[in-house]
């Protein structure tokens, strides 16, 4: 990997600097950088076997400083900052690590302080006249090596870590991106947390296969759409759910734009229109995206089919992908294996079965973690079950040629006081597909019947439209899953209030605990 780095000056990282520079990178002098660093970390008395430690919201160190780990077989330990920056001091002590890189605004003011030291310092080290000459020997990593702990998104309580092999990044890339023909020429956006390690796979990718990194952040997606330009995005699917909510707004607005689009749609089920059209009638969309994306994939969370079409019908191929933390990729959607509304086929190697209660269970000899560290034996039993089999905790089945579907999560099964099983995510996608309504949780575990926290799109949406709309979309579901009644409420779900995980899935649980009160009078 680090050979083919030295010799590119072709392809780039794009990132934005703490002072709002626009500055890019060829991934030769990134791997100057990188070797910087570790002469630095050599300095600090770090070595192959050590732990070293991240918190840090996305900014380019991160991704030189994990380079720099790989260079010296330093064990890298990447932490979720929504989820472990309450605890930062402790976090030396707890995972055993030699050194912990902490966001400035976490250190209390001191740039070193004992394991602990300012991200910043990274930052002066790469600035400075320092040798970017290797002082060190490269470690050469095997497959079955030990490289980094990842986190899961905490979503049932403290997040569990993971020690993930080096033969996963080979793996990625010959199983999920060898899907794909990319070239040099292209790029592209990661604007998810890079402690999540799927982002860091992406930039082990473009490193090895040769292609352009833009590095961003969720508070500046639009501005890094705009001037990256990225052909490749990946992104979960509130973001695309977003552009389509209203897109589709517009058009209703109009009784001739939503005619027009109609018959496009209809006509492309007997006519496959150019690209050129395409971005002609949809220009608008085209230019959101940067105007030059050639796929996109999204994960993480249930996406609504009519997304799905919506955007591969004007000819911006979105894939869904399923995976855990635990397992890496699952299934995937890809060019000539494309099944709207299904996750896609399993990939290589992996096995699945379905379980007497609906969950998947997955096994392969390249699932990213064996077990859980810093958990007790139940916690590991529940999930790496017997004989090497993951326990997903999702519910699904898989059709007579080989697709994954996807219908929610166990622990998000709502037992109503008649012991009646509801999986709510279904009924949450059909809330979400109104053009009023932002988001939506259903709660009602242990309770008669179904309420809903819903988020209206914004403020200049009535109460009583949102209560029609439910009211709508109650009608296409059973008694049973039909909710009774709703907390309307403008405060959107997000990281930064807990409301959603670190992967952007919904925290029910503090969900239910926020709104606790309303929720309660609504059962009166």
């Amino acid at each position: 990997m680090f050979a083919l780095m030295h010799a590119n000056s072709h392809n780039y990282i794009e990132f934005t600097s703490l002072d709002r520079r626009r500055i890019k990178k060829t991934h030769r002098e990134v791997y100057g950088d990188a070797v910087a660093l570790a002469n630095h970390l050599c300095r600090l008395g770090c070595n192959s076997g050590s732990k070293v430690g991240l918190l840090c919201k996305n900014r380019y160190e991160v991704v030189v400083l994990d380079l720099a780990c790989v260079i010296l077989g330093i064990h890298f330990v990447c932490f979720h900052y929504e989820d472990f920056k309450d605890e930062a001091l402790d976090l030396p002590r707890r995972f055993d690590l030699s050194l912990l890189f902490l966001d400035e605004s976490l250190t209390g003011g001191h740039s070193t302080r004992g394991h602990i030291v300012q991200v910043g310092v990274l930052s002066e080290v790469l600035a400075g006249p320092i040798s970017k000459a290797p002082e060190f020997a490269f470690v050469s990593l095997g497959a079955e090596d030990v490289f980094t702990t990842v986190f899961t998104s905490g979503s049932t309580g403290v997040p569990k870590g993971l020690e993930v092999r080096y033969g996963s990044i080979e793996y990625f890339i010959r199983e999920c991106l060898g899907r794909f023909e990319i070239t040099r020429d292209d790029r592209a956006l990661l604007f998810l947390p890079l402690s999540q390690y799927s982002s860091r796979l992406y930039v082990y990718s473009a490193i090895t296969l040769g292609f352009d990194l833009v590095l961003g952040g969720p508070d500046r997606l639009l501005q890094d759409l705009k001037s990256g330009r990225p052909t490749i995005l990946q992104g979960v699917p509130y973001v695309f759910e977003g552009l389509y909510d209203t897109f589709r707004r517009i058009i209703r607005d109009s009784v001739l734009r939503e005619l027009s689009y109609r018959t496009f749609v209809a006509l492309s089920c007997i006519w496959t229109p150019s690209r050129r059209l395409r971005e002609m009638l949809f220009k608008d969309i085209y230019a959101f995206w940067g105007g030059r994306v050639r796929f996109m994939v999204t994960g993480a969370a249930p996406i609504r089919k009519e997304v799905l079409q919506f955007y591969n019908s004007i000819g911006l191929t979105l894939f869904e992908s399923y995976g855990l933390v635990e397992t890496g990729i699952i299934t995937l959607n890809s060019p000539g294996h494309h099944r709207i509304g299904s996750a896609g086929k399993v990939l290589p190697d992996k096995k699945i079965r379905i379980d007497e209660n609906s969950q998947i269970l997955v096994r392969s000899e390249h699932c990213w973690g064996r077990s859980y560290v810093h958990a007790t034996p139940d916690e590991n039993a529940k999930t790496f079950v017997d004989d090497g089999w993951i326990a997903t905790g999702d519910l699904g089945r898989v059709d007579a040629d080989g697709y994954v579907f996807l219908n929610g999560r166990i622990r998000d099964v709502l037992v109503l006081s008649n012991g009646t099983k509801v999986s709510p995510s279904l009924i949450e996608q059909g809330l979400n597909s109104s053009l009023l309504i932002k988001q939506s949780a259903v709660l009602g575990s242990g309770r008669p019947f179904l309420v809903a926290v819903v988020v209206k799109k914004d403020d200049g949406v009535s109460e009583k439209a949102v209560r029609a709309e439910v009211s709508r979309i109650n009608r296409k579901f059973a008694d049973t899953f039909k909710v009774r009644d709703i907390v309307l409420t403008t405060t959107a779900f997000s990281v930064g209030n807990g409301l959603l995980t670190g992967s952007l899935k919904l925290d029910r649980r503090r969900i239910s605990d926020h709104f606790r009160e309303e929720v309660e009078q609504l059962y009166q």
